[in-house]
């Protein structure tokens, strides 16, 4: 029987749908693939729940979160409710049933599940639901996440900050803070009203007990020179006017306005010398709970005999250990000199570096007693680390602007030089071409000058000015800096080509953007390659959440290798043909400092050269 056209035409149109229908469910086995690799692959464990046909689903993390086995099969129904706590099932339950009624889309609710092991994990569950057009929820998809270590964390923070408190009020010594211009105590232990005899602190002020009143002016004078006190004997009185000797120590904490002190009773000590072990505790307590740090070593052989918790902490180490202060010393020698007999036994104001145990390098100001007798040193320990890097730069801004007023000196009064001398010239010339000649070089003088005196502004708004921080279109702001330059410079085999990916919004110092666009741009085009028949420069620039990598490439004259490191260096010239100040990288490098950006170049000269900077985006709602 042979096949009529219609009965072809329609065999072959049932042949292209069955294809077609192959090709979907190809499509839809790859993206069930794909959504199962990724769901095995989570950390957190996915869950869905299709309310329609009470049917349920989980993904492997999702069991072995809780201890089953990944191709183990689970009975879905009624097993959370079945894992649940016993004190967070009801409430559990409650709100999910709470949230199917209210056809909300998002759920967020957090429980403890069974592991197999019988250990109870704290999970939080998201989910969003899907509603229908009669907005009745009909499947909801989540995952749980096991934030079991966040709430130990947080359980321990909270124990952590109980037992602080405990141990302040049930010290066995007064403690107390005060605000340091007016005395007034707002905080103190049992021990101190105890101490002073006093029920209670309010309207209170330490203004109150000192037996000699000029004793609090030394006293915060001192605290604010030095920053701490330690086992000052001092004479106070209490409430009912008896005086008494304690031991004081005290910390000042400038930025709150606080005065922390610690008072010892020691009035029986002072009257009566005999009670040498009970100070001998008290010092050991306060040698403990020093604020710098204490060590004592065997003057011959280095041999640390004890020190105290600080001075665990300058040296980097977690606890005592049993080692020799010269495995600390960066320069050997110093440890000589630190025990150099002198006719008191002291060495004073001894600046020392020294290597932590964790290889980091820091500045310590030592004063050392020497007890030769018993052949031990007595050290106390501050650490100058800032200071001594403040000094550096301080000597580092003290070099720079002498630089700069030097070489600013020499580049401003040379075009003024210059414009002097023309004029002078054009005041005998009497010839119009060359009176305009004269004309044409003290413009291009002044425009040198100008340029010269925008760069120093720059640098000073730099160091001065913050501008708000607002969204910029790289492609606008490349177009704003190389129209200037295609005005300005004669750009005759000229290729210049931009490439710009920006699928996140980016935020930044708009002003400061500029500053580094302009500057690089306008030296890949000045110093090109004239020479060739086709000077390339590229700006390419892509952004993400987090960052703007920019990119300025060009075939020109390019950087000799000895002459990177100096580049960003102030009035650095790297050029031979270089007209300009010195200062545009100078500014570049400055500025990207102020944006935390960071700079970076590669170049073979004649060939390519890459500037890559790379600019934090400062967008609040970036994710990492």
């Amino acid at each position: 029987m042979s096949e009529t056209p219609n009965h072809i035409e329609t065999i072959n149109r049932l042949r292209q749908q069955l294809a077609e229908k192959e090709v979907e469910n190809n499509e839809l086995v790859d993206r069930i693939d794909k959504y199962r690799h990724a769901s095995e692959g989570a950390n957190d464990g996915l869950w869905d729940w299709d309310l329609l046909k009470n049917r349920s689903f989980v993904s492997k993390p999702w069991k072995t979160m809780l201890g089953f086995e990944p191709g183990e099969e689970l009975e879905l129904h009624g097993l959370w409710e079945s894992l649940l706590h016993p004190e967070d099932k009801q409430q559990a339950v409650e709100t999910l049933d709470k949230f199917v009624a209210s056809k909300k889309t998002k759920y967020n609710s957090v429980f403890r599940l069974r592991h197999k092991d019988g250990t109870y994990k704290w999970i939080r569950s998201k989910a969003l639901a899907k509603i229908d057009d009669q907005g009745v929820v009909y499947r909801i998809s989540g995952a749980h996440i096991d934030i079991t270590e966040h709430r130990k964390m947080l359980n321990e923070l909270t124990t952590s900050r109980e037992k602080y408190k405990a141990l302040f009020q049930n010290s066995l010594v007064a403690i107390f803070r005060s605000k340091i211009e007016t005395g007034e105590v707002y905080e103190c232990n049992n021990e101190f009203l105890k101490l002073l005899g006093i029920g209670h602190v309010k309207e209170f002020s330490t203004m109150d007990y000192y037996y000699n009143p000029e004793d609090r002016e030394e006293i915060v004078a001192e605290l604010k020179s030095e920053g701490k006190i330690q086992s000052r004997e001092l004479k106070i009185r209490k409430a009912n006017g008896e005086p008494i000797w304690v031991s004081f120590s005290s910390s000042i904490f400038p930025e709150e306005g606080v005065i922390e002190c610690v008072l010892i009773d020691i009035t029986e000590s002072v009257r009566s010398k005999g009670k040498i072990k009970s100070r001998e505790e008290k010092y050991q307590m306060l040698f403990e709970n020093s604020v710098i740090g204490i060590i004592r070593e065997d003057m011959t052989t280095g041999q640390i005999i004890d020190a105290n918790r600080k001075m665990w902490e300058l040296l980097g180490e977690t606890g005592p250990v049993d080692k020799k202060t010269l495995g600390y010393y960066v320069d050997p020698q110093d440890r000589a000199r630190l025990i150099k007999s002198s006719e008191d036994n002291r060495i004073e104001n001894f600046e020392l570096q020294v290597n932590k145990a964790t290889g980091e390098k820091i500045w310590l100001l030592i004063n050392t007693r020497l007890f030769p007798n018993e052949n031990i040193s007595e050290s106390i320990a501050v650490d100058i680390t800032q200071s001594k890097l403040d000094t550096i730069e301080l000597q580092k801004v003290n070099f720079e602007l002498d630089s700069f007023v030097y070489h600013s000196s020499h580049d401003l009064r040379s075009p003024l030089r210059s414009i002097l001398g023309l004029i002078n010239i054009y005041r005998h010339e009497d010839d119009q071409y060359l009176r305009d000649e004269y004309i044409d070089r003290i413009e291009r003088s002044i425009n040198k000058l100008d340029h010269l005196v925008k760069e120093l502004l720059s640098i000073s708004r730099n160091d001065r000015v913050d501008d708000p921080h607002v969204e910029v279109q790289f492609m606008v702001e490349i177009d704003h800096s190389v129209d200037g330059y295609y005005n300005a410079l004669d750009t005759d085999n000229l290729s210049l080509e931009t490439k710009v990916k920006q699928p996140f919004p980016f935020v930044t110092d708009l002003t400061r953007v500029k500053v580094i666009l302009n500057n690089i741009i306008s030296n890949a085009i000045k110093y090109r390659d004239t020479e060739k028949e086709l000077s390339k420069v590229i700006v390419d620039i892509e952004t993400n959440k987090k960052e703007a990598i920019i990119k300025v490439i060009d075939n020109g004259e390019g950087i000799p290798k000895d002459q990177i490191p100096h580049i960003f260096d102030m009035f650095h010239r790297a050029s031979d043909h270089s007209e300009g100040s010195g200062l545009g990288l100078y500014i570049v490098k400055n500025v990207a400092n102020k944006l935390n950006a960071k700079v970076s170049v590669v170049s073979e000269p004649y060939v390519e050269t890459i500037f890559t900077i790379t600019i934090p985006n400062n967008t609040k709602n970036v994710n990492d």
